[in-house]
């Protein structure tokens, strides 16, 4: 039983709204190296109509900053003038069950009423998805009208049951033309540079709102550089270096931190993120050693085409199910994505053909590659990343999630959204186009990541669809920008910087 003293504890600004300021979470973040604030925070609503109680979750993987977001969060309803007594936090950590969950709000609900009857309420639940079927007591509240007039957010970093669970709450999770259900990510690279460099921030903050980003890769799609891009290209060698230090640390923020503190990334940092995938992997009843020859596939074949039969052969893993169930469950846990080829006619994937598998952020890539190799993580990192083919690779990676990410951006219904029917990779007669960008109605654009300075002599593959398209194509190159008959040519961390 949850009593009183619990709740009031875990939320100070109750009896003193300037309380917020010190709690660990917002103290360990104003002492970071890396301030920074996920753009989500922006794009989440928090106040609907009386009658309209909304239930969000937020996923993501281990320490990519869940908690600190919801922190941060009810800094800012504070700081907006919200009623202290109209927000709640609680960390469901040490919790078992539904009934928990319920003791829990209903004893909110009945001491808040006490101070306060009216208003919106926000309450931020963490770690619910450590409780087995969490879903049972939200339903339980929202079917009695407990919470009405509430948005909840829901976070945990068990992100697969926390997914599931939700499919569980039909009708019961109010209306918004927003995703139920959000996912904190990796830093893109345009965060990760506005956040060490206070010059690339200020054009970003200035040049660089979404609608200037679609308005200027349209342009790109058709053939057009634009005069934001000639303009970023100015600062193409400090983009360059902050693209170079990217490719080490990814965008986890706790990382980035560690990076900007201290060079070279530590030991413990990479052996800290490991064991909290083994950890989960270890929890969903899978074998470690089962992750290890599979992250050593992953990692032979990171970018090419490679197909479930030839991995599960290549590795000694199983049958063909064990790798493609495998790899659901690293993609579940945010950890790779998965890339199919375009179909021109049908414009969609082909589910049954070759597929890409590309690490979902960089940081993720050392670790397998340092967990499968001999040496330390870093001296690992440094090797691989001393050949320009590698290199190149691993931007081609990072230029995958953030078309991704884009696309997503970009799409009008994102409740539904699905990255494998808007990215692809595209294939004629033997040659490859890196990828495919459509909008889900007319615009195509096959794009090619040629990371070095010669780009012109292997770009069949995308002449061939541009054959069939008749548009323009798109190049990320090193350190070249220009517009050709064909296509256009944009350096890689300028390009970087729009998606």
């Amino acid at each position: 039983m949850v009593n009183d003293s619990e709740i009031i504890g875990t939320n100070p600004w109750w009896r003193d709204a300037k309380s917020i300021e010190d709690d660990p979470e917002i103290v360990a973040w104003g002492r970071a190296k890396l301030r920074f604030i996920p753009g989500i925070m922006r794009e989440i609503t928090y106040d609907f109509e009386p009658d309209n109680t909304v239930v969000y979750t937020l996923r993501g993987t281990r320490q990519i900053g869940k908690t600190t977001l919801m922190k941060l969060q009810i800094r800012r309803f504070l700081e907006d003038g919200i009623h202290p007594w109209n927000i709640l936090y609680y960390s469901f950590d040490l919790c078992k069950t539904p009934r928990e969950l319920v003791d829990v709000m209903e004893r909110y609900i009945w001491l808040a009423r006490e101070v306060r009857d009216d208003g919106r309420r926000y309450i931020f639940l963490d770690e619910v998805s450590t409780i087995p079927n969490w879903q049972k007591g939200i339903k339980w509240l929202v079917d009695r009208g407990r919470v009405a007039n509430s948005t909840i957010m829901a976070t945990g970093s068990d992100a697969i049951d926390l997914r599931r669970a939700v499919e569980r709450l039909p009708g019961r999770r109010g209306s918004t033309l927003e995703p139920y259900d959000r996912v904190l990510l990796p830093l893109k690279f345009s965060e990760y540079a506005g956040a060490l460099d206070p010059e690339i921030k200020a054009i970003i903050d200035s040049k660089l709102c979404f609608e200037n980003r679609l308005e200027i890769f349209v342009k790109l799609a058709n053939g057009e550089v634009d005069e934001t891009v000639e303009h970023l290209y100015m600062y193409q060698d400090v983009l360059e270096g902050l693209l170079s230090k990217y490719m080490y640390s990814g965008g986890i923020p706790l990382v980035v931190s560690s990076q900007v503190s201290a060079w070279p990334i530590r030991e413990d940092v990479y052996n800290s993120y490991m064991n909290s995938i083994i950890g989960e992997w270890s929890r969903l009843g899978r074998d470690p050693d089962l992750l290890k020859r599979l992250g050593r596939e992953i990692v032979k074949s990171h970018g090419s085409l490679a197909s479930w039969n030839g991995m599960a052969k290549s590795g000694d893993i199983g049958t063909y199910k064990t790798v493609q169930d495998s790899v659901q469950t690293l993609t579940d846990l945010f950890v790779l994505a998965t890339f199919y080829r375009y179909d021109p006619g049908r414009k969609f994937p082909m589910f049954r053909r070759n597929k890409k598998i590309y690490f979902a952020d960089p940081f993720f890539f050392h670790l397998f590659n340092g967990w499968t190799a001999t040496g330390n993580y870093f001296d690992t990192s440094a090797k691989y990343l001393a050949s320009s083919e590698n290199r190149g690779a691993l931007v081609e990676s990072v230029v995958a999630g953030h078309l991704a990410r884009l696309a997503f951006d970009a799409s009008p219904n994102k409740q539904n959204f699905d990255h494998r029917y808007r990215i692809f990779y595209y294939m004629e007669d033997g040659k490859e186009a890196d990828f495919v960008y459509h909008d889900g109605d007319k615009v195509v654009v096959p794009i090619e990541v040629k990371y070095r300075n010669t780009a012109r002599r292997s770009l069949a593959g995308m002449y061939k669809l541009l054959n069939r398209t008749r548009g323009k194509g798109l190049v990320v190159s090193k350190d070249h920008l220009g517009a050709y008959s064909e296509y256009v040519m944009v350096p890689a961390p300028v390009f970087l910087l729009l998606a």
